[in-house]
């Protein structure tokens, strides 16, 4: 009774599309949401409870992370990795393997299914409020482990978790949750430059734009990672008066090296290199000043490469041993 074309601009409502299986079959096997309906009640009831809360992830989890999120109130904590087992046994949750860790999912059928439950029981925000700290966490985690030894690991990390770190974004901004919005953009500015996703650099300008972000001590920040976003992208006017904006929202404060690094860049890639060079040296400064020994060395490296671009070798040579060292 449609052509393919009705059923794409009907899947997001499937359970009542396909509500009209073969009348002679069994029960259960009548309705898409019967076969669900069928598969859910012969659970038990932390069983269910954890399918339930497992809806709030938008791709693929671990097992601490369903620990973190879905844990208490009919489900113990310590109950959590043969609770999903169960799952998977039941074909509920689909194991998807995982270089690092094990990574789990819910197929987005069964994903609807339970964020339909949880949202008729009133549970949702809860659940969702648990997921966006989760997250929250997990990015400061990643932002520390970028800076080592571990940085292959937490790249591929949070390149996992990509789809439910937007989701997480997005449900603190629907929140206008400005404390959360910035942490979250704040703390994956490392991952967006090492892996050129603009997406997030773009998260960081959508936190700073919420009313409740002004005066935040993380607006500087987010705005200076907004202008890294736009200096890389080309884009020098627009990189130059985010990191304004930026640098006055820091008032001096050491929270304005992002701002400064990215007049830096801007000025490096517009080919000023003594301005390059002065904001670069600024840039390191104040990164030393907030304790951020990582941003400082790249502070410096962009204040190196305007010297190395003027033609000053020798000087470039040994600052470049300098930050070698450092």
């Amino acid at each position: 009774t449609m052509n393919p074309a009705d059923l794409v601009h009907r899947l997001d409502d499937r359970f009542r599309l396909l509500d009209r299986g073969a009348r002679t079959g069994p029960t259960r096997h009548r309705s898409l949401r019967a076969v669900v309906d069928w598969s859910y009640e012969r659970l038990r009831p932390a069983q269910r409870h954890l399918f339930d809360r497992l809806a709030v992830f938008a791709g693929t989890f671990t097992l601490e992370a369903a620990e973190e999120v879905c844990a208490g109130d009919g489900v113990d904590r310590a109950e959590v990795p043969t609770l999903v087992a169960d799952l998977v046994d039941v074909s509920l949750v689909t194991l998807t393997g995982g270089r690092d860790l094990a990574r789990y999912r819910l197929l987005e059928t069964l994903r609807g299914y339970g964020l339909e439950r949880l949202d008729r029981e009133a549970a949702g925000d809860r659940w969702r409020e648990r997921h966006l700290d989760y997250h929250v966490g997990l990015a400061r985690r990643a932002d520390a482990g970028l800076r080592g030894a571990d940085e292959g690991r937490w790249v591929r990390r949070l390149d996992a978790e990509l789809d439910d770190l937007r989701a997480a974004h997005r449900w603190a901004l629907a929140r206008h949750d400005a404390e959360r919005a910035l942490n979250l953009s704040v703390a994956l500015h490392g991952y967006a430059y090492r892996t050129s996703r603009h997406e997030l650099f773009a998260w960081a300008e959508a936190a700073a734009r919420l009313p409740e972000a002004a005066g935040h001590p993380l607006l500087p920040l987010a705005l200076g990672s907004a202008a890294t976003r736009a200096s890389l992208g080309g884009d020098l006017a627009t990189a130059r008066d985010l990191a304004q904006e930026a640098a006055a929202a820091a008032a001096g404060a050491p929270t304005g090296h992002l701002a400064h690094l990215a007049l830096a860049s801007a000025a490096l890639f517009s080919g000023d290199l003594a301005q390059a060079r002065t904001f670069g040296r600024r840039a390191a400064e104040l990164a030393d000043a907030s304790g951020d020994g990582y941003q400082a060395l790249v502070s410096r490296v962009t204040e190196n490469l305007a010297v190395a671009y003027r033609g000053e070798t020798d000087a470039a040579i040994a600052q470049a041993e300098l930050v070698l060292t450092a």
